[in-house]
Parts: structure tokens; sequence; C-alpha cells
């Protein structure tokens, strides 16, 4: 609800962790990060799916801010974790800054 609104509680934090809260859906906090200053997203071992992952990474990817977002313990299959550009320690990262190395990649985009 409300903390996800601009000015809300997410807006203000620089990391958020809901691990192990049994969240299947991640709309609203996908709403939010266009928006946030938020630097580090803890959903390990929640109930994430290939299409929720899908749809966050898509929003990491257009931030203009980095961001590490943990996803271990989630039902992604593996497939989808290759393809939206998940490391082996299942952290999706995207660096906005142009100086240093962007690991969170378009899967489409050569390697």
């Amino acid at each position: 609800g409300l903390e996800m609104r601009p000015g809300g509680a997410l807006h203000g934090l620089r990391r958020l962790g809901v691990r192990s809260n049994v969240v299947a859906h991640v709309s609203e906090i996908r709403r939010a990060l266009r928006g946030a200053s938020l630097e580090e997203l803890d959903l390990r071992e929640n109930l994430l799916d290939a299409e929720e992952a899908r749809d966050l990474a898509e929003v990491c990817r257009r931030r203009a801010l980095s961001l590490t977002v943990h996803l271990a313990g989630n039902d992604i299959p593996e497939d989808v974790a290759r393809a939206i550009g998940l490391l082996e320690d299942e952290v999706l990262q995207h660096v906005a800054s142009p100086s240093q190395v962007v690991t969170f990649r378009d899967a489409a985009a050569p390697a």
C-alpha cells in the first residue's frame, strides 16, 4: 500500500529484507522500484516463480540506480535464471555506473 507510493517508506530505504516471508508477488515493489533509492532487495526463500522473476528483472534493467536483488530459494527454473542474468549465487545485480562492470545484462545482448 501506502509505503510503496512516492514519498512512502520504500523511497527512503537503501536496503529492504523480506526474506522467508511467503512472498509470491512483488508487483507493488516492482512499481515502487522505479523511483526508489533502494540499493539492495533481499527476496530469498520466498515463493517467487519464473514470471515474477522475469518481471522483476525487467524493472531492474530500466533503473537508473544500481540494485542488487537476492533471489536464492525461490521457485525459479534454471533456464529462466540464466535467461534473466542470475549470477551463480542467485543474485541479480544491475550496476548503473558506466565505470563499473555490468553483471546484470539483457539475455538477448551479446556477452
